[in-house]
């Protein structure tokens, strides 16, 4: 019968595309479309919050933050959501931003990594 084989290969192209773009090269978001703090304190701006600023839209959100161990201190797939790190001990903290830039026919997948200073 010929839906077997026409099903198994639609299920293999489709596991093999989400494969392809999980290890897709991705560049770096520019200054342009993005604003990062590097260093939060109790009288900044936004106090002890970690607030990205987007001049461009992005899909496929991903916002990880991590201690001086390599432990995971934030991680949300929300924009809206923001860290708020006035109960972490001061230090030096990663992020690292992944996310998919463009519209559905001209799209790129892109990241951003740094560091952020809490200062207490």
């Amino acid at each position: 019968m010929i839906l077997k084989p026409l099903l198994a290969v639609l299920i293999t192209v489709s596991a093999f595309a989400s494969i392809a773009q999980d290890s897709e090269a991705r560049t770096e978001i520019s200054a342009e479309c993005l604003t990062v703090p590097t260093s939060l304190t109790a009288d900044g701006p936004t106090g002890y919050t970690f607030a990205l600023d987007f001049e461009c839209q992005i899909f496929n959100y991903k916002l990880t933050i991590y201690n001086s161990d390599g432990e995971i201190v934030f991680n949300s797939e929300v924009i809206a959501e923001q860290w708020v790190a006035a109960d972490v001990p001061a230090g030096t903290y990663t992020y690292e931003l992944l996310g998919t830039m463009g519209n559905t026919i001209d799209y790129h997948h892109v990241m951003k990594n740094g560091s952020v200073s809490i200062v207490k």
